[in-house]
């Protein structure tokens, strides 16, 4: 019961912390096109398709000055049977890549000093997924040069799944869109 009303507590407090801050902000968002998001097949029929998305974040803000950052998707949701088992919920994985990428998927690319952004979809379709990027976009602002983009799917073997992008489902034609809450 204790433990029940302090994640409660905390919850609250987090969402307050979360609301008030982003009332003290002002919103950027970027829209990603086709162009800026390259989509790979995958290496055995145990993973779906991942994506490498480029972006560059807005010159005319501090690491200090960015509160939040966001990457949007729609993305349509199915799992892969294991073993009989069938995830309802597959994970969508994010990470930074350490250097531009080279074609093939190698978990050595994959920038892990930073906690890898993940996110739990419901299967089924037009599903929208917001992850928090923060960190990542924070060390591209402090460090342009190790920005060599994002790359996401279900990449490890976690919780499988198959996540395809959906076209056109943002403003001009977008295929994604990051959110960048800036303190006033």
């Amino acid at each position: 019961m204790f433990r029940r009303m302090s994640i409660i507590i905390v919850s609250v407090f987090v969402a307050i912390l979360m609301i008030y801050s982003t009332a003290n902000s002002r919103r950027t968002s970027i829209y990603i096109d086709e162009a800026d998001l390259a989509t790979y097949d995958p290496i055995d029929t145990t993973l779906g398709d991942y994506y490498v998305l480029d972006f560059q974040a807005p010159q005319n803000i501090t690491a200090n000055e960015l509160e939040f950052a966001f990457l949007e998707l729609i993305v349509d949701a199915s799992a892969i049977e294991k073993n009989g088992y069938l995830n309802g919920t597959p994970l969508l994985e994010v990470y930074a890549l350490k250097s531009e990428f080279a074609g093939e998927l190698d978990p050595d690319q994959f920038e892990l000093q930073a906690m890898p952004m993940v996110r739990n979809v419901v299967l089924g379709e037009d599903r929208r997924v917001v992850i928090d990027i923060t960190e990542v976009v924070r060390s591209y602002i402090v460090n342009p040069a190790k920005n060599h983009g994002l790359i996401f799917g279900s990449l490890t073997g976690s919780r499988d799944g198959i996540f395809d992008i959906q076209r056109n489902k943002f403003e001009q034609a977008g295929v994604a869109k990051i959110s960048f809450f800036i303190r006033e």
